[in-house]
């Protein structure tokens, strides 16, 4: 009696435990799990018109519109504000923000300035962007109040400088160039001073993307690997590491607010129809979150605070 008595305490014990360790899983699956907003570009890729922005969860749920706009609104490039209270993104080549409900619509640019690429400055007071001179010769990288206001150009070289990221720090922006021949990763003083080329590799370096710590650059890379894919570097180009290694073409990376994911836009050939995937930062955990139906591309994520 006293044996059965014990042995029914030790499968007790035994339940209690498993189901401790089973909610302990729970609970670090849930702590885990990637949370926010992301934002996205939907539409046909090779028809800038029929671009437009949508809103997502980071498990493809809760798709909705970011404007209320319709027809062939040209819409791109969106930005979160770090406080994602706001989106800047592209509309017909202005700069616009607007709530994430889409209320709030500002148009920040003129319409004489061919204008794209949108990124906030850590204190949302001001706007990074590019702009095009008037025969896409070349194009430059900017700054504004987050108003429209205090335009600044920030570089000069007769190439094209483009898709500007501002770091955390507030005192350098990362963007694209041609300067070097290739495209490559340079970084750039908020006042213009100061240029500097962070990558000079054989192979398309392109859409550079701060992480929130200010530590590292996730960018797409084509270095021979016969693709683009995911990569990371030091802010000073050191530390080169592929992360998606894949067959497919990945690009356009976006940090999670709390620099553990990644958001990027993935296509299975050398061009569209692309998707957008989520991953951990080390390349792990890689998951479809868009499905296109081979005449809808998903392209340009970035990804809000919850």
């Amino acid at each position: 009696m006293q044996a059965s008595r014990l042995n029914r305490r030790a499968m007790l014990s035994m339940s209690v435990g498993a189901w401790a360790c089973f909610a302990t899983r729970l609970l670090c699956a849930e702590k885990n799990r990637p949370t926010g907003r992301i934002a996205f570009v939907r539409g046909n890729f090779g028809d800038s018109g029929s671009r437009k922005i949508y809103l997502m969860d980071p498990d493809g749920s809760d798709v909705r519109p970011l404007t209320e706009t319709e027809g062939a609104p040209g819409e791109d490039g969106p930005s979160w504000s770090p406080d994602s209270t706001s989106i800047a993104f592209t509309a017909r080549r202005r700069i616009c923000v607007c709530s994430p409900n889409g209320s709030n619509l500002r148009i920040l640019t003129p319409a004489d300035m061919q204008a794209e690429a949108p990124t906030w400055s850590p204190d949302a007071t001001r706007i990074a962007f590019h702009a095009w001179n008037h025969d896409r010769s070349s194009s430059q990288i900017y700054t504004m109040k987050s108003d429209g206001t205090d335009v600044r150009q920030l570089t000069t070289m007769e190439c094209y400088n483009w898709l500007p990221s501002w770091c955390p720090d507030n005192k350098r922006i990362i963007f694209e160039s041609t300067l070097t021949g290739n495209r490559d990763i340079f970084s750039i003083s908020i006042d213009g001073s100061n240029p500097i080329n962070l990558t000079n590799a054989p192979g398309t370096d392109h859409a550079p993307a701060c992480s929130p710590d200010g530590k590292r650059i996730a960018l797409a890379s084509g270095r021979g690997y016969g693709n683009l894919d995911v990569c990371l570097m030091g802010v000073d180009g050191s530390g080169f590491v592929n992360v998606t290694k894949s067959e497919s073409r990945d690009s356009e990376p976006s940090w999670a607010p709390d620099g553990k994911w990644l958001a990027f836009a993935r296509s299975d050939g050398k061009s569209p129809p692309m998707d957008i995937c989520i991953m951990q930062a080390d390349g792990s955990n890689v998951s479809t979150i868009t499905a296109n139906d081979r005449d809808t591309d998903n392209w340009g994520p970035s990804w809000g605070a919850p």
